[in-house]
């Protein structure tokens, strides 16, 4: 969802890049801003750091049976894509 975002702001697909913090980085600052405004109080005051512990959670839980001990912050992963889809939803409109 955040690479369809970042296609909506820039017309450029970013294909290869699964770093959310870097994907995060490439949207409009209104797309920013808005993403954060929407995330919880619990989210919103750390959402930086946040974004940043669990930025390769898409590279590291794709062959899980690969690791041993991966986690990370499931219930930010979750609000996180449930504001991302409804800004998506609302740019494919």
């Amino acid at each position: 969802l955040l690479k369809a975002i970042s296609l909506a702001d820039n017309d450029i697909p970013a294909d290869r890049e699964h770093d959310w913090t870097k994907l995060f980085a490439t949207l409009s600052s209104e797309h920013q801003h808005e993403i954060i405004s929407k995330m919880s109080n619990d989210f919103r005051t750390d959402f930086t750091r946040l974004l940043d512990n669990n930025k390769d959670a898409f590279i590291r839980w794709r062959y899980t049976y690969e690791h041993s001990n991966l986690t990370c912050d499931w219930t930010f992963i979750n609000e996180l894509a449930n504001v991302l889809a409804d800004i998506a939803m609302k740019l494919a409109k």
